[in-house]
């Protein structure tokens, strides 16, 4: 992505003037509007307080109305991705602003290229050549101070992506390496059997694994379907739970512990307890006069 950093985007220049605006932005509040509400009436409260509530709605095509968002997300950036996916539906640019939060993404995980990213973003942000919602969305989380919360929004583009566009990436675990005719076989699986969509497009990612024996695994987005003739999967599930199953039994093993008292594995002894009672009598019978003190 960065290569492309010294770049200039005339086009970018071109379309600056018609970058959309998040018209369902909440309205946002400046400080000295709270200090000044003490001298106002009640009718001037009243107006200020429906400005401030009302948000004005997009018109939201039918298909980006029905789409679900992902569960926890938060409000403030739902209010950023709902205009981010309406514009950029309606320009039917999905797939570029999908490709452009992807490489975005990836460019938050490495520190020394956020870095790089982040200064050029605030000397030169034309220069990223992004499009015009997407630095739209750069620029509605730098001014609210979120611009951290950039990998959620990504994320949470990607899983409505996926409901609108009708492009798909599948890995498949295969014993042998296909030929042409078998990887068309797999596709024409998936579009009857799966997605039950013959007009999707696929992109098959196959990698080789002779311990499955017969059969083939279909690893999806958030989920496997496996179709082989072994227990392959419950032993690979086996073998990658097993650091937290130690981990587990070990906790357990150190919660036991602490629950025992101190020197539990001793052997029992009344020692201290002879010892004080001895000391006790010693000082009562010389309190009585029985012993000389």
């Amino acid at each position: 992505m960065f290569a492309r950093l010294t770049r200039s985007s005339v086009a970018l220049r071109v379309a600056k003037c018609s970058r959309p605006a998040f018209v369902n932005a909440p309205y946002v509040v400046s400080k000295n509007t709270y200090s000044s509400l003490a001298d106002k009436s009640e009718k001037e409260k009243l107006e200020l307080r429906n400005k401030f509530i009302h948000t004005p709605q997009l018109e939201l095509d039918a298909e980006v109305e029905n789409v679900k968002f992902p569960q926890g997300l938060n409000a403030t950036l739902h209010r950023i991705l709902t205009p981010l996916l309406h514009y950029a539906y309606r320009e039917n640019n999905l797939d570029k602003v999908h490709e452009q939060l992807q490489e975005l993404a990836q460019t938050t995980k490495d520190p020394l290229e956020n870095d790089l990213f982040l200064n050029t973003w605030q000397t030169n942000p034309e220069s990223l050549d992004l499009e015009p919602v997407v630095q739209a969305v750069l620029e509605q989380l730098e001014e609210t101070k979120t611009l951290k919360k950039l990998p959620e929004i990504c994320e949470a583009f990607s899983y409505v992506y996926r409901q609108l566009s009708n492009k798909r990436v599948v890995r498949v675990i295969l014993p042998n390496k296909p030929s042409s005719e078998e990887i068309d076989l797999l596709e024409n699986e998936l579009k009857a059997f799966y997605y039950k969509d013959p007009n999707v497009k696929l992109t098959l990612q196959v990698s080789v694994n002779p311990d499955i024996g017969a059969g083939r695994i279909y690893c999806f987005d958030d989920n496997m379907l496996d179709l082989t003739t072994t227990n392959f999967i419950q032993e690979l599930k086996t073998a990658m739970d097993q650091p937290k199953s130690e981990y587990s039994n070990t906790v357990k093993e150190l919660t036991d512990l602490l629950k025992k008292p101190l020197n539990y594995d001793l052997k029992p002894s009344n020692t201290i307890y002879k010892e004080g009672l001895e000391k006790y009598t010693q000082k009562v019978f010389s309190a009585c006069g029985f012993v000389a003190s």
